[in-house]
C-alpha cells in the first residue's frame, strides 16, 4: 500500500477483508512444553477510533499490543492517525494459545513515539 492513494470507501473495504497472513505466535512444535494447549484464540484488529491527540497537538502513532499469558503480539505502527485502519495486508491478525479456561486477553492501544 505505500504507493497507493486510496478513497476511504476503498480503505473500509480492504480493512473488513480477511487477514492475508495470520501471525501464529506458538512456539515451534520441537520444542518441549509440559503447558497442554486447550485451544487456540485467533485475533485480528482492524480499528480504532478517536483516540486522543498526543502532546503538542500531534495524531498519535499507534500501535496495538495483544497478551495473552506469556504469548504477545504487536501490530504495525499507524502513523498519525487518530482514527486508524489495519488493511488485510499489515501485521494485524494473530493466534494466541489457551493453556487454561481463565486465561485473559488483554489489548492495549499506545503512541509509538519510536523509541
Amino acid at each position: 500500500y505505500q504507493h497507493r492513494w486510496m478513497t476511504h470507501s476503498e480503505l473500509t473495504e480492504e480493512m473488513l477483508a480477511p487477514s492475508s497472513v495470520m501471525h501464529d505466535t506458538r512456539i515451534s512444535p520441537t520444542v518441549a512444553t509440559s503447558r497442554r494447549e486447550l485451544g487456540l484464540l485467533r485475533v485480528e484488529v482492524l480499528q480504532c477510533r478517536g483516540l486522543p491527540q498526543a502532546k503538542g497537538k500531534v495524531n498519535p502513532n499507534c500501535v496495538v499490543y495483544l497478551v495473552c499469558g506469556s504469548y504477545a503480539f504487536a501490530t504495525d505502527v499507524i502513523p498519525q492517525k487518530v482514527n486508524p485502519m489495519w488493511l488485510r495486508g499489515m501485521r494485524r491478525a494473530c493466534a494466541l494459545p489457551v493453556f487454561h479456561g481463565y486465561a485473559v486477553l488483554m489489548v492495549g492501544v499506545f503512541h509509538d513515539d519510536g523509541s
